[in-house]
């Protein structure tokens, strides 16, 4: 009794830090949080980007950032196509709310990506009045 106890304090233990150090403030490594503002200025200044929207497909046809390639980070999509991303080129990764967005951006930069994520996700791109594009 007292070990499964112990075992259950450890595990809300791991899961409890596991939430408070992954926050949307987060820019730690390689990975960058970043308002929309920024965002939008990043991929408007930089030529040689990469654009991510890491939704599902679904989501992406109803809408999404000019020039953003659907990779969902839910399945194997995202990891099937990290072999075909440019390590010398940022990424720039956006879900529905910035949740997904940054998970996908840990996975980009456990494999050495530059990643840039937006706080917020396309809800808050949406918000700001910015243009999306829907799927034809």
């Amino acid at each position: 009794m007292k070990v499964s106890v112990l075992k259950i304090l450890l595990l809300f233990s791991a899961i409890t830090l596991g939430i408070s150090n992954h926050g949307f403030s987060q820019n730690t490594g390689k990975i960058k949080t970043i308002s929309v503002e920024k965002f939008q200025k990043k991929i408007d200044k930089l030529k040689d980007i990469q654009l991510i929207d890491v939704r599902r497909p679904e989501e992406y046809a109803d809408g999404f950032i000019k020039g953003a390639v659907n990779y969902n980070v839910l399945d194997s999509t995202l990891i099937n196509h990290i072999p075909l991303l440019d390590k010398n080129k940022p990424v720039f990764v956006y879900c529905r709310t910035g949740v997904r967005g940054l998970k996908a951006a840990k996975i980009l930069e456990a494999d050495g990506f530059k990643v840039f994520n937006l706080r917020g996700g396309l809800k808050n791109w949406e918000g700001k009045r910015l243009p999306i594009v829907k799927k034809q």
